[in-house]
């Protein structure tokens, strides 16, 4: 199995869009999370405990999830954690706990406080930089209003199977 999900930045007073995959594989079971730099591990090892946190099952099989470098090369290591939010979901989709089939149709950016609690992040740039798209972009509740193609984070997280 593999798929992807956007995720974008506010850095340099501008919107950075990256794209986020994952396939599974039977290969030594596992998580393993490459392309963030120095903070692959960070990312891996939130995504687990949130993981445990909300006591989600994870099959045996081997699952990776890579940033696509090549799609934008701007990475700003302090903006790192904004990323945890669109690898768990993407995480937890390929484990089988979320269903959604059309994550490469979303946008998604923010971070785990450590209860478990998400803070997504909205910047009104990004729906210039997505109007044109017919994508949405995944964001606590509050956040979507008029004028936003949104889709509430914690409707996603409470629909786990």
């Amino acid at each position: 199995m593999q798929t992807y999900i956007k995720s974008y930045q506010f850095i340099h007073d501008r919107i950075q869009l990256y794209k986020i995959f994952s396939y599974s594989s039977r290969g030594v079971p596992g998580l393993e999370v490459v392309g963030f730099g120095s903070h692959n591990k960070h990312i891996k090892e939130k995504i687990v405990y949130i993981s445990k946190l909300k006591n989600i099952s994870i099959p045996n099989k081997k699952f990776t999830i890579c940033l696509d470098q090549t799609f934008n090369n701007v990475l700003v290591a302090k903006e790192a954690f904004n990323f945890e939010l669109p690898v768990s979901i993407l995480f937890w989709s390929m484990v089988g706990v979320v269903n959604f089939s059309n994550l490469n149709k979303c946008y998604a950016s923010g971070f785990y406080e450590m209860n478990g609690e998400v803070k997504t992040n909205y910047f009104s740039k990004i729906q210039e930089e997505i109007n044109e798209k017919e994508d949405s972009l995944i964001l606590n509740k509050e956040q979507i209003r008029n004028g936003i193609r949104g889709i509430s984070v914690e409707s996603i997280l409470t629909s786990m199977l």
